[in-house]
């Protein structure tokens, strides 16, 4: 009933209603609507039903950025991902949540930035990946 319903609030409202009674193969071939619903919100609620890989993989990445800077400037204490069954592809995310930190002020970006220290976003590569030299700059060869 989704697919045949034309895209807009009436099919996001239907979407929003059914979708706890749809089984996973129902919610992997929805996977596309559930990335369009949560476009268009960036709420929470829409925000749990993309914490799936296929999700993952289809959802606009700017719009992820921009939920997780919007929940994190909430101060919110926990993460809004705590599902342990699928891993975020943060190589995908991670530079565009670093192009959406650098249009804040600077001590609202230190605040974000902290959170997400918090939250496990690795914002930087892990320690023995910087050791290696992973992060440094190009060197400029005349």
């Amino acid at each position: 009933m989704v697919k045949a319903l034309p895209a807009g609030a009436l099919r996001n409202s239907f979407l929003q209603k059914c979708r706890d009674f749809l089984s996973e193969e129902e919610l992997a071939a929805h996977s596309q609507d559930l990335c369009d619903l949560f476009e268009s919100s960036l709420a929470d609620d829409d925000f749990y039903w993309i914490e799936r890989a296929e999700c993952l993989h289809l959802v606009n990445a700017n719009s992820f950025a921009k939920y997780l800077v919007k929940s994190a400037s909430e101060d919110s204490d926990y993460p809004p991902f705590e599902s342990e069954e699928c891993t975020i592809p943060w190589d995908r995310y991670v530079p565009v949540i670093k192009e959406e930190l650098l249009s804040l002020l600077p001590k609202v970006k230190a605040t974000i930035e902290s959170v997400f220290e918090e939250w496990g976003i690795p914002l930087r590569p892990p320690l023995a990946l910087r050791l290696a030299g992973e992060g440094l700059p190009v060197p400029f060869i005349f």
